[in-house]
């Protein structure tokens, strides 16, 4: 029982440091090696409890540490315009844990129906998700944007307007917008205008119309 618990002793610190992990809480999978520039990434030390010693260095930005109890070993990191970081962790002065991270531009964000990405739609994927969500292409960066209000227009092939909308104050399609899209035929439009989203920390922002063509 002595040697199991001598054994025991000797494989606990590998066991802790082989769930030790950098997450960064501001993108869609905390697990990529990725930050952004341009906002304050939200990172967590993993797999140690909460402890007052650890210290995150960044090679090329700047950390300040998060002082809230509820969310131990947090760390804010403002990347710089290095397109390279290395985060390293220590414990009072052990080194734990060192990780390189891409550093990477935040795109614009761009309007798109549901979750389709083509701009060629059928009315049946239309129906499925009538919201007009925001993405930011190629981006895994945890924007929280969403769309406030929109103008709708309905026109035919030929470029004849169907019928125009004011303004929509949601992200949803209306009933009314609904009821003549399920009547369009292949190759007729709907334009979204004056697109206003926004976010939790950021002000309206006005984006790129939006333009589909229904098909078969």
């Amino acid at each position: 029982m002595k040697k199991l618990t001598i054994a025991y002793l000797i494989f606990l610190p590998i066991t802790i440091l082989a769930q030790l992990d950098i997450k960064n809480n501001s993108v869609t999978k905390s697990d990529l090696d990725v930050l952004y520039k341009g906002i304050v990434n939200n990172i967590t030390i993993s797999g140690l409890d909460h402890d007052t010693s650890l210290k995150l260095t960044s090679a090329t930005g700047q950390v300040l540490q998060f002082k809230k109890d509820n969310v131990p070993n947090s760390f804010f990191v403002k990347a710089d315009y290095a397109n390279i970081d290395t985060l390293k962790v220590y414990q009072a002065d052990t080194l734990l844990l060192t990780k390189i991270y891409e550093v990477k531009s935040i795109g614009n964000p761009v309007p798109q129906i549901g979750r389709i990405k083509d701009n060629s739609v059928t009315i049946q994927e239309i129906l499925k998700d009538p919201t007009i969500n925001v993405i930011i292409p190629d981006c895994y960066y945890d924007h929280g944007f969403r769309v406030i209000r929109f103008k709708t227009s309905l026109l035919r092939a030929t470029g004849d307007t169907i019928k125009t909308f004011g303004l929509t104050h949601s992200n949803q399609l209306t009933k009314g917008q609904i009821k003549i899209i399920n009547g369009l035929k292949a190759g007729d439009k709907i334009e979204f205008t004056e697109i206003t989203a926004t976010c939790n920390d950021c002000a309206l922002r006005r984006l790129d119309p939006l333009t589909i063509t229904i098909r078969e």
